[in-house]
């Protein structure tokens, strides 16, 4: 019998100021009336169906300070501020913050939310907003405080409040009492998310998992050497962190947590983000945990085995001196479908490529046994890239599970007790779910000298302890203990580097250097100049601009390395936001220009097993677009469409490109009726059939002021 274990992940940072009480990002409010509750309303309606929700304590907390008024939420506080009384600095903080959610899902369909985002403009800069904020009137302030808050909520709830659904209805010219009234049943939900998973976990339908409190890399905080095992030469901090007692408070605060809540002493974790080592295994075992899980990247390398579903759906043993300990490994491509790529597809084949996928590997498997396929993915920031939140998606992928006869869905814990694990792992390889390694959290310059940051205040702090032993159990002490296990959760390091990048990039260094600055304050002392000094000083940059005219040879491979130097240049595989998707056909994008053509340079991955893949490229506004097979060959097709009379028209033109080693192309823009000096919008997209894979940029579109002859006045940028 196939059985399927869904591990929704329910996660955020911990954004509080543990001395004032201030919250600087609203993540956790917005999320909590958008995925928390929802996730569970779908699963209920199909009882047949069985889910294991990971709540993460840092979130816990969060969301029981909104329900008691423990927090002062700095978005919420200036939502709630009259729109006459605002303050020059508050609509700065509107214009510049409130528009900051999914424009696709969130704002696209809302007329009157798309009316003020132009007349904000798209980009945004204090000088830009200083200039179109004399355009808006109170009025323009409080709609749009009532339409970020309003679009956040999911769509359930949007259909089934009557006074929600008349405001959509309304659409604009809300009251302040509209406003309040809005924001009053935000914090009505977030009450009611914590009972409900106690409920659902009662009723047997969901088990809860828990992981450590604040979110850690368990291996990293144990032993920062523990990154060499995937990545031997990898550069680390010079100091090495060893804080073991820390690693036990942060298994055992959230055990405590769980059982607070729970009523119930929690069977599994979920390591934060899949990192685990051997190191760790003592440590879990003896906190009473069952099972834990990690990505299949991190079972090939512990079994040095290829790849198999035969090995990937089961559970495996981790017997050890201290106990034993079970683990579950997620099949990484099926998790990342739904994770990345099927919010692109039509809910109805996006389920059915599901099921395909999950039957092909039924199939390949032996019938005298049980098997277990582990779906382990975030569980809030997927929906808002799915249409109506996910709810098609998920509604109908439950209601053709709950029919399949040989397909039983379950919770990691019911699975293991019928099925208890008769393979061992003797060594579990120390790495994370992505890539198999903590390159993410460790290695870079800014990541390491967060590291020394986190030291460097931890050692003045048990210095601090030993000079004033009479402090060791005062509330103080506390608070500045709590501060350094906050500091030591995964998201702050997430953000440093050039990986990933995000409009709250700043803010993330900020509140990260603020706990630390708070273990100083706490203690009565003054915060040393090293925590004043941002930690994200590199000025990141996700592309570079086109230098010179170019005139490359479109052969599908580099004919020399002066081709594409003038050319402007992208590196998707470092454009990452809160979802990180590991893998990416387009690795990295050339794109320049001539007086007569534009050209493009893609370097990507072609999958094996991938049938009928072509690009299409689409220009705005001249609403034009070419559709290229991708497949290898020195010559390819391009067939080049542009929209007649509202219908697309197909023009044999002498476009070209060329894909062997790397993808070429390069099409006249003159031919398409562009002229010199336009700006012209670019975007791709990759299809395998009618199934959207991947979009280039993977959000808007790369913007191209052609040159002018004289090539005197010419920009581009994303």
């Amino acid at each position: 019998m196939l059985y399927l274990a869904f591990l929704w992940h329910m996660h955020q940072p911990y954004y509080k100021n543990l001395l004032t009480g201030e919250v600087y990002l609203p993540w956790v409010r917005l999320h909590g009336i958008k995925d928390y509750l929802d996730m569970l309303i779908i699963l209920e309606r199909y009882p047949r169906i069985k889910a294991t929700f990971n709540l993460v304590p840092s979130l816990i907390d969060q969301l029981e300070d909104y329900t008691k008024g423990n927090i002062r939420d700095i978005y919420l506080e200036i939502s709630r501020k009259n729109a006459e009384d605002l303050s020059l600095e508050d609509k700065i903080f509107l214009l510049t913050r409130f528009f900051n959610l999914n424009w696709q899902t969130m704002l696209k369909p809302y007329p009157r939310y798309q009316q003020l985002l132009q007349k904000r403009g798209e980009s945004v800069s204090h000088k830009h907003t200083l200039q179109v904020l004399k355009n808006f009137t109170s009025q323009d302030f409080r709609d749009l405080i009532v339409w970020f808050n309003l679009s956040w909520f999911d769509p359930y709830f949007k259909e089934n409040i009557p006074e929600l659904k008349e405001l959509i209805k309304k659409g604009k010219h809300f009251s302040e009492e509209e406003k309040n009234l809005v924001l009053d049943k935000q914090i009505e939900i977030l009450k009611q998310i914590l009972p409900k998973y106690k409920e659902m976990q009662d009723k047997g339908q969901i088990e809860i998992t828990v992981s450590p409190y604040y979110h850690p890399i368990m291996p990293l905080i144990l032993d920062s050497f523990s990154a060499k095992e995937a990545i031997p030469l990898i550069s680390l901090p010079p100091q090495r962190i060893q804080f073991p007692e820390d690693l036990v408070w942060q298994i055992s605060s959230a055990i405590e947590t769980y059982e607070k809540h729970f009523g119930r002493k929690p069977l599994g974790m979920w390591p934060s983000e899949g990192a685990v080592s051997e190191a760790i295994l003592p440590y879990i075992i003896k906190s009473g945990i069952n099972w834990l899980a990690s990505d299949e990247e991190i079972l090939w390398r512990s079994l040095k085995k290829s790849k198999s579903n035969e090995l990937l759906c089961q559970a495996y043993l981790l017997e050890r001196r201290e106990g034993k300990l079970n683990i579950v490994f997620r099949d990484h491509s099926l998790s990342d479908l739904i994770g990345f790529v099927y919010h692109r597809w039509q809910a109805q084949e996006a389920v059915e490529d599901f099921l395909k996928r999950i039957k092909k590997i039924k199939e390949g498997l032996s019938p005298n046994k049980n098997y277990l396929i582990s779906i382990i993915l975030d569980g809030e920031n997927a929906w808002e890239y799915y249409p109506n939140d996910g709810w098609d998606f998920l509604t109908l992928l439950y209601a053709k599970l709950s029919e399949e006869k040989e397909i039983i869905c379950t919770t990691f814990g019911e699975f293991l007790k019928e099925n208890p694990p008769q393979e061992k792992i003797e060594h579990l390889f120390a790495g994370s779910w992505i890539n198999g390694n903590f390159s993410t959290w460790i290695g870079n310059e800014e990541k390491n000298l967060s590291w020394n940051y986190l030291y460097r205040t931890r050692k003045d702090f048990i210095e601090f302890l030993k000079e004033n032993p009479q402090i060791k159990d005062s509330s103080e002490a506390r608070i500045a203990w709590q501060n350094i296990y906050i500091a030591e959760g995964s998201d702050w390091n997430w953000w440093y580097g050039p990986e990933y990048i995000a409009q709250n990039n700043e803010e993330f260094d900020k509140i990260y250097r603020l706990h630390l600055a708070n273990v100083y304050i706490s203690l009565g002392k003054g915060v040393p100049d090293f925590l004043k000094i941002p930690i994200l000083t590199q000025k990141i940059s996700k592309f570079l601009e086109p230098t010179a005219l170019i005139n490359p040879e479109i052969d599908g491979k580099i004919t020399n390395y002066y081709e594409w130097v003038g050319a402007g240049f992208l590196d998707l595989t470092k454009i990452g936001t809160t979802m990180q998707r590991v893998t990416t056909l387009v690795k990295k994008l050339w794109f320049g220009f001539n007086l007569e053509e534009i050209f493009l340079r893609l370097d990507l991955e072609i999958p094996e097993n991938a049938r009928e893949l072509k690009l299409i490229i689409n220009l705005f506004p001249r609403e034009a677009k070419l559709e290229i097979p991708l497949e290898k060959s020195p010559s390819l097709l391009v067939r080049t469409f542009q929209k007649q009379k509202g219908n697309w028209q197909e023009f044999p033109l002498p476009n070209r490109a060329s894909f062997l080693k790397i993808m070429e192309i390069s099409f006249n823009y003159l031919n398409l009726g562009i002229g010199h000096g336009e700006e012209l919008r670019l975007s791709m997209l990759i299809k395998e059939g009618e199934n959207i894979l991947e979009e280039i940029p993977p959000q808007g579109a790369l913007k191209i002021r052609l040159p002018n002859p004289d090539f005197d006045a010419w920009q581009w940028s994303a």
